[in-house]
C-alpha cells in the first residue's frame, strides 16, 4: 500500500497541507517498515513521530480555525480527538503482537480516517476562513 497525495486534498493553507503530506508519508514508512520486519526501535521511533506530528498538526490547525464559530470548532475537535485515537490504536496494535495485528488494513483505515478528516472537515474549514 502506498497511499499518494492529491491536490484536491490542498486547503491552501501551507503548514496545514504539508502535514497532511508528511502524516502520509509516515503511514507509508511504517506500511514498508512493517513488510521488511524493521526492529522494533524503528517501529517505536515512526510511531512516536506519527502520534507527535498528529498531535502537533491538530494543536496548530485548531489554532488557525480559532476564528470560527465554536460549534463549528467542536465539531472539528472531536474529529481531530477521533483520529489521535487511532495513532495510538495503531501504535498499541503493533506493540501487542507486531506485523501479525498491524497489517496493511490497519493502517489503510487510519489513512481513510486521515483523508476524510481532510475531505469532510479541513477543505471546507479552510473555505470558511477566505
Amino acid at each position: 500500500m502506498n497511499i499518494e497525495w492529491n491536490e484536491c486534498e490542498v486547503t491552501g493553507i501551507p503548514r496545514i497541507d504539508a502535514d497532511h503530506r508528511m502524516v502520509l508519508a509516515l503511514v507509508n514508512e511504517l506500511t514498508v517498515a512493517i513488510r521488511v520486519n524493521s526492529p522494533a526501535e524503528v517501529m517505536n521511533a515512526t510511531f512516536d513521530t506519527l502520534i507527535r506530528r498528529v498531535d502537533e498538526h491538530f494543536r496548530e490547525e485548531e489554532a488557525e480555525f480559532a476564528a470560527l464559530p465554536q460549534a463549528r470548532a467542536d465539531g472539528h475537535t472531536a474529529e481531530h480527538l477521533a483520529v489521535a485515537a487511532l495513532t495510538r490504536d495503531l501504535k498499541a496494535a503493533w506493540q501487542g503482537g507486531g506485523a501479525a495485528t498491524l497489517d496493511d488494513l490497519a493502517l489503510k483505515r487510519f489513512a481513510r480516517a486521515w483523508l476524510r478528516h481532510i475531505h469532510t472537515a479541513d477543505l471546507e474549514l479552510a473555505a470558511a476562513l477566505r
